[in-house]
């Protein structure tokens, strides 16, 4: 299964384009559509997008490049276990992997619960627990409401017919 062009325009809607790089809700460096900067981005100021050293600001064309590039680690991730998904219940959870990370989603109580073939309910209120941030301010886990947003609107997503 692969995202769709219904996938990919949700996600933007959630992800505004920024060229400059910005600090997020929890503190991480962001540039383009979502894209969390690395470490190696940080100290060196270059992005590779497709092969290439990109330094900011970015055109909208490069932070669309460089969305594409991120969605495919996340939508493997996904794709990866054989879940018994509709297209717009991959989609959301590409999403949130989108959001959460990789690591996260692998080790996640709501991944046991997909491969178990927990009903939709169930999935989402796990969904709905990753609702926190850490303020980059205290270091302390906070809920967060754009959190709580993101995950109703992926929730949503997940149980539309």
């Amino acid at each position: 299964m692969k995202f769709s062009e219904n996938g990919i325009n949700k996600l933007e809607k959630l992800e505004a384009f920024r060229s400059e790089p910005y600090l997020d809700s929890a503190g991480y460096w962001t540039v383009g559509i979502g894209h969390k900067l690395t470490e190696s981005e940080l100290s060196s100021g270059k992005i590779i997008i497709n092969g290439m050293a990109s330094r900011p600001p970015l055109t909208h064309d490069q932070g669309v490049a460089l969305k594409k590039q991120d969605l495919v680690p996340r939508e493997a991730a996904v794709e990866k276990y054989g879940l018994q998904l509709t297209q717009k219940q991959f989609d959301a959870l590409v999403i949130f992997v989108f959001n959460v990370g990789v690591a996260a989603f692998d080790g996640s109580t709501l991944l046991k619960k997909l491969k178990a073939g927990a009903p939709g309910s169930e999935i989402i209120k796990e969904l709905k627990k990753w609702n926190k941030a850490r303020n980059p301010r205290t270091g302390v886990l906070e809920v967060n409401k754009g959190l709580i947003n993101r995950r109703r609107f992926e929730a949503e997503m997940y149980l539309e017919a």
